[in-house]
Protein backbone atom coordinates (compact mmCIF):
# COMPACT_ATOMS: atom_id res chain seq x y z
CA UNK A 1 0.00 0.00 0.00
CA UNK A 2 2.64 2.68 1.26
CA UNK A 3 4.46 2.40 -2.76
CA UNK A 4 1.00 2.23 -4.31
CA UNK A 5 0.30 5.35 -2.43
CA UNK A 6 3.88 7.16 -3.11
CA UNK A 7 3.68 5.62 -7.23
CA UNK A 8 -0.11 7.35 -6.78
CA UNK A 9 1.07 11.13 -5.36
CA UNK A 10 3.73 10.86 -8.01
CA UNK A 11 1.03 10.59 -11.12
CA UNK A 12 2.58 7.16 -12.05
CA UNK A 13 -1.20 6.00 -11.79
CA UNK A 14 -2.60 8.96 -14.09
CA UNK A 15 -2.64 7.29 -17.55
CA UNK A 16 -3.36 3.42 -16.60
CA UNK A 17 -6.39 1.70 -17.39
CA UNK A 18 -6.06 -1.73 -16.62
CA UNK A 19 -4.17 -4.16 -14.22
CA UNK A 20 -3.74 -7.83 -13.60
CA UNK A 21 -2.49 -9.49 -10.33
CA UNK A 22 -0.65 -12.88 -10.46
CA UNK A 23 -2.37 -14.26 -7.02
CA UNK A 24 -5.81 -13.35 -5.82
CA UNK A 25 -4.09 -10.44 -3.67
CA UNK A 26 -5.37 -9.33 -0.55
CA UNK A 27 -5.68 -5.91 1.22
CA UNK A 28 -4.45 -7.32 4.70
CA UNK A 29 -4.74 -4.07 6.25
CA UNK A 30 -7.16 -2.98 9.09
CA UNK A 31 -9.88 -0.54 8.23
CA UNK A 32 -8.03 2.17 10.20
CA UNK A 33 -4.92 1.75 8.17
CA UNK A 34 -6.75 1.54 4.43
CA UNK A 35 -8.65 4.63 5.87
CA UNK A 36 -5.78 6.25 6.64
CA UNK A 37 -3.78 5.78 3.77
CA UNK A 38 -6.20 6.68 1.67
CA UNK A 39 -7.29 10.00 3.51
CA UNK A 40 -3.48 11.20 3.10
CA UNK A 41 -3.56 10.86 -0.52
CA UNK A 42 -6.85 13.16 -0.42
CA UNK A 43 -9.01 10.81 -2.32
CA UNK A 44 -12.48 12.49 -1.71
CA UNK A 45 -14.77 9.81 -2.48
CA UNK A 46 -13.86 6.29 -0.91
CA UNK A 47 -15.66 3.61 -2.41
CA UNK A 48 -18.69 2.40 0.15
CA UNK A 49 -16.54 -0.99 0.21
CA UNK A 50 -14.17 0.41 2.58
CA UNK A 51 -16.14 -0.68 5.16
CA UNK A 52 -15.66 -3.96 4.37
CA UNK A 53 -12.46 -3.87 5.76
CA UNK A 54 -13.77 -3.76 9.29
CA UNK A 55 -13.54 -7.79 9.19
CA UNK A 56 -10.37 -7.59 9.13
CA UNK A 57 -7.86 -10.14 9.80
CA UNK A 58 -11.25 -12.49 9.00
CA UNK A 59 -12.34 -13.70 5.80
CA UNK A 60 -13.32 -12.69 3.64
CA UNK A 61 -11.44 -9.76 2.71
CA UNK A 62 -11.20 -6.85 0.10
CA UNK A 63 -9.19 -7.60 -3.04
CA UNK A 64 -6.27 -5.67 -4.22
CA UNK A 65 -9.22 -4.86 -7.62
CA UNK A 66 -10.57 -2.41 -4.53
CA UNK A 67 -7.30 -0.49 -4.29
CA UNK A 68 -6.37 -0.04 -7.82
CA UNK A 69 -9.95 0.82 -8.45
CA UNK A 70 -9.39 3.69 -6.01
CA UNK A 71 -6.07 4.96 -7.26
CA UNK A 72 -7.68 5.81 -10.76
CA UNK A 73 -7.63 2.34 -12.80
CA UNK A 74 -10.95 0.99 -14.68
CA UNK A 75 -10.24 -2.75 -14.98
CA UNK A 76 -8.67 -5.08 -12.31
CA UNK A 77 -8.22 -8.39 -13.27
CA UNK A 78 -6.56 -11.45 -10.91
CA UNK A 79 -5.07 -14.47 -11.06
CA UNK A 80 -4.37 -17.33 -9.37
CA UNK A 81 -4.76 -21.24 -8.70
CA UNK A 82 -7.46 -20.96 -6.08
CA UNK A 83 -10.21 -17.82 -6.11
CA UNK A 84 -10.24 -16.20 -2.52
CA UNK A 85 -13.93 -16.03 -0.92
CA UNK A 86 -14.45 -11.82 -1.56
CA UNK A 87 -17.10 -10.23 0.42
CA UNK A 88 -18.40 -8.19 -2.89
CA UNK A 89 -16.82 -8.60 -6.49
CA UNK A 90 -17.05 -6.39 -9.11
CA UNK A 91 -18.49 -7.53 -12.31
CA UNK A 92 -16.02 -6.26 -14.56
CA UNK A 93 -13.24 -7.46 -13.04
CA UNK A 94 -12.01 -11.18 -13.97
CA UNK A 95 -10.36 -13.78 -11.30
CA UNK A 96 -8.97 -16.37 -14.01
CA UNK A 97 -8.39 -19.87 -12.47
CA UNK A 98 -3.86 -20.43 -13.52
CA UNK A 99 -1.39 -22.64 -12.92
CA UNK A 100 1.78 -20.50 -13.69
CA UNK A 101 3.80 -23.35 -13.51
CA UNK A 102 3.15 -23.69 -17.42
CA UNK A 103 2.28 -21.27 -20.43
CA UNK A 104 -0.90 -18.82 -20.26
CA UNK A 105 -1.94 -20.01 -23.78
CA UNK A 106 -5.46 -19.76 -24.68
CA UNK A 107 -6.40 -18.66 -20.65
CA UNK A 108 -6.04 -14.90 -21.18
CA UNK A 109 -5.02 -12.51 -24.11
CA UNK A 110 -1.69 -11.14 -24.15
CA UNK A 111 -0.49 -7.79 -24.53
CA UNK A 112 -3.59 -6.27 -22.61
CA UNK A 113 -2.65 -4.81 -19.05
CA UNK A 114 -1.00 -1.60 -18.49
CA UNK A 115 0.44 -2.82 -15.23
CA UNK A 116 1.09 -5.90 -14.41
CA UNK A 117 1.43 -6.88 -10.59
CA UNK A 118 3.80 -9.30 -8.50
CA UNK A 119 3.31 -8.24 -4.80
CA UNK A 120 4.46 -11.62 -3.46
CA UNK A 121 3.20 -14.42 -5.74
CA UNK A 122 5.89 -15.87 -8.52
CA UNK A 123 8.15 -17.01 -5.74
CA UNK A 124 5.54 -20.06 -5.16
CA UNK A 125 5.37 -21.76 -8.58
CA UNK A 126 8.30 -24.17 -8.64
CA UNK A 127 8.79 -23.00 -12.67
CA UNK A 128 9.35 -19.05 -11.88
CA UNK A 129 10.97 -18.76 -14.90
CA UNK A 130 7.44 -19.70 -16.97
CA UNK A 131 6.22 -17.03 -14.17
CA UNK A 132 7.74 -14.11 -15.50
CA UNK A 133 7.52 -15.02 -19.30
CA UNK A 134 3.69 -14.69 -18.46
CA UNK A 135 4.37 -11.30 -16.94
CA UNK A 136 5.80 -10.56 -19.62
CA UNK A 137 3.37 -11.46 -22.04
CA UNK A 138 0.46 -9.89 -20.28
CA UNK A 139 1.76 -6.44 -20.26
CA UNK A 140 1.13 -4.31 -23.20
CA UNK A 141 3.99 -2.33 -25.05
CA UNK A 142 5.24 0.58 -22.80
CA UNK A 143 3.44 -0.84 -19.81
CA UNK A 144 4.76 -1.70 -16.37
CA UNK A 145 5.86 -4.76 -14.33
CA UNK A 146 5.52 -3.57 -10.53
CA UNK A 147 7.39 -6.55 -8.55
CA UNK A 148 7.64 -6.16 -4.72
CA UNK A 149 8.58 -9.04 -3.43
CA UNK A 150 9.39 -10.47 0.48
CA UNK A 151 13.34 -10.26 0.61
CA UNK A 152 13.85 -12.05 3.40
CA UNK A 153 11.42 -14.62 5.25
CA UNK A 154 9.18 -15.11 2.87
CA UNK A 155 6.88 -18.27 2.33
CA UNK A 156 7.40 -18.99 -1.16
CA UNK A 157 9.95 -21.64 -2.45
CA UNK A 158 12.40 -19.19 -3.61
CA UNK A 159 13.83 -16.16 -2.11
CA UNK A 160 15.37 -13.80 -4.26
CA UNK A 161 17.68 -10.58 -3.99
CA UNK A 162 17.54 -6.88 -5.79
CA UNK A 163 20.00 -7.79 -7.97
CA UNK A 164 17.82 -10.88 -9.23
CA UNK A 165 14.96 -8.38 -10.28
CA UNK A 166 17.26 -5.36 -11.62
CA UNK A 167 19.45 -8.37 -14.21
CA UNK A 168 15.81 -9.48 -14.86
CA UNK A 169 15.56 -5.98 -16.22
CA UNK A 170 18.41 -5.23 -17.66
CA UNK A 171 18.01 -8.71 -19.78
CA UNK A 172 14.29 -7.75 -20.78
CA UNK A 173 15.47 -4.24 -21.49
CA UNK A 174 13.16 -3.13 -19.05
CA UNK A 175 13.87 0.18 -17.68
CA UNK A 176 14.18 0.77 -13.73
CA UNK A 177 11.82 2.97 -12.41
CA UNK A 178 12.34 2.49 -8.95
CA UNK A 179 14.28 0.21 -7.03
Amino acid sequence: LQLSCELHKKGFFKNLKSVIDMGDQDLNLSYEELKNSLNFLNIDELDKTLSYAKTFPQRPRLSSGFLWKTLGLERADRLDLIKLDRIKTDPTDEFFKVDLNFPLENQIKFDQYDLVTDLGNNEHPFNVVESYKSMHKLCKKNGFLLIQQGIFGGNGFYNFDISFFENLAAVNNYSCLYS
